[in-house]
C-alpha cells in the first residue's frame, strides 16, 4: 500500500477502503444479515489494510484460510487471508462515498444493533 494512502487524511483513508471493497471486497448478504470483508493471498497487503481501518476506528479482524482458492486467472493458492469487519462498524465504510457501488448501496441496508461482533 502506497506511503501516501497509510499517512493520508480520513476522506483519503476511506476512499481507498471504499474502492478497495468494491475491487477486492465482498459484502454477501444472507437470512437477516450482511458481512463486508477483504480477501487476499498478500497478508502484508491486508495488514495495511488492517492499520488503515484501525485508524478509523474501525474493528476488525485477520483470518486465515489453508483452502485451496482459484482465482479469476485459473491459478490455485493453497492460502489465502481474510480481514472480517466488525458488525457494527459496517456501516463506517458507506460514509460520503466517491462513487456509491453495488456494495456500498448493500452494505446501507444493515441496521446497526447494539452489539459489536465481528463475523
Amino acid at each position: 500500500m502506497p506511503e501516501w494512502i497509510k499517512r493520508g487524511s480520513a476522506e483519503v483513508k476511506l476512499g481507498f477502503l471504499q474502492g478497495y471493497l468494491d475491487s477486492d471486497g465482498s459484502v454477501i448478504h444472507s437470512r437477516n444479515s450482511v458481512r463486508a470483508n477483504y480477501t487476499s493471498v498478500n497478508l502484508e497487503l491486508l495488514e495495511d489494510v488492517q492499520d488503515v481501518l484501525f485508524a478509523l476506528e474501525i474493528k476488525n479482524s485477520i483470518v486465515l484460510h489453508n483452502r485451496p482458492c482459484k482465482n479469476k486467472f485459473g491459478g490455485i493458492s493453497k492460502e489465502s487471508y481474510r480481514i472480517n469487519i466488525a458488525c457494527d462498524d459496517m456501516l463506517k465504510l458507506t460514509i460520503d462515498p466517491v462513487y456509491e457501488s453495488r456494495k456500498i448501496k448493500l452494505l446501507k441496508t444493515y441496521k446497526s444493533n447494539s452489539k459489536s461482533t465481528i463475523d
